[in-house]
């Protein structure tokens, strides 16, 4: 979800530690989490781990935030946590291989 998102943008500075709702707050700390994770467990089974743990964050971000905000440095720093989020499998596993991805 967060992949089909952001397919078609350049890359984006991660910002998102500028949005104040709970919801942004809380992917962000899962999204680092996960990225600490995977560095200290590099492979597919670290990948898969810390992907599984972003699970209900990403949910609760997506029912509870507009990430295509009317503001757009609110709308940019939500597409920069998604981007990274995306990018996560980067050099571990090419998942646009996956049906439907």
């Amino acid at each position: 979800r967060c992949k089909r998102i952001v397919r078609e943008l350049g890359p984006l500075a991660l910002t998102a530690s500028s949005d104040t709702e709970a919801s942004t707050r809380n992917l962000l700390q899962a999204y680092e989490s996960a990225k600490a994770s995977i560095g200290d467990n590099p492979g597919i089974s670290g990948l898969l781990s810390a992907i599984s743990e972003l699970e209900a964050p990403i949910n609760r971000f997506f029912d509870e935030v507009l990430v295509m905000a009317e503001k757009e440095d609110l709308k940019d720093a939500r597409l920069s946590l998604l981007q990274h989020i995306a990018d996560l499998p980067a050099g571990i596993a090419n998942l646009s291989r996956l049906e439907g991805f």
